[in-house]
C-alpha cells in the first residue's frame, strides 16, 4: 500500500475539495514505489521504463494508498485511491515546472468517514 505524506496546508486543501492532485518527482525512488503499490499482489512486475511507458500510455490502474498529514501513523490519515499520470502540475499546488508523477484523487475517505 503507498503512503504520502504530505504536511499541513497541502492536506488540509484536499479535505477542502480545493486540491485534487499530489505531485511527485519522476526519479528511481517515486518509481518503484508507484510500481510497487500498483503491483503488489504480482510475480512479474515491468521494468521501471515499461512503467513509466504504461502512464504516459494511460494504462495504468488506479493504486489504493494512505495521504497523511505527517510522517507518524497517529497523524490524521486519508484512505485514497488515485490515477496516476505524468504531466506538469499546477504550481500554486506545489508543481515544479518539469514534468511529474501526478497522483490524481479520485475518491478518498476522511478518518470521520465522509466520502469525497
Amino acid at each position: 500500500m503507498l503512503i504520502v505524506p504530505v504536511m499541513g496546508d497541502w492536506f488540509d486543501m484536499v479535505l477542502q475539495g480545493i486540491k485534487r492532485a499530489d505531485y511527485r518527482t519522476i526519479n528511481k525512488y517515486w518509481t518503484r514505489r508507484l510500481k510497487r503499490a500498483v503491483y503488489e499482489n504480482k510475480i512479474c512486475m515491468p521494468s521501471d521504463e515499461e512503467f513509466i511507458q504504461q502512464i504516459r500510455s494511460g494504462r495504468a490502474p488506479l493504486v489504493k494508498g494512505l495521504y497523511r498529514n505527517g510522517y507518524s501513523s497517529k497523524d490524521r490519515t486519508l484512505s485514497a485511491w488515485w490515477r496516476i499520470r505524468i504531466g506538469v502540475g499546477v504550481p500554486e499546488w506545489g508543481a515544479p515546472k518539469e514534468e511529474v508523477y501526478i497522483l490524481e484523487f479520485v475518491m478518498w475517505k476522511d478518518v470521520t468517514g465522509r466520502e469525497k
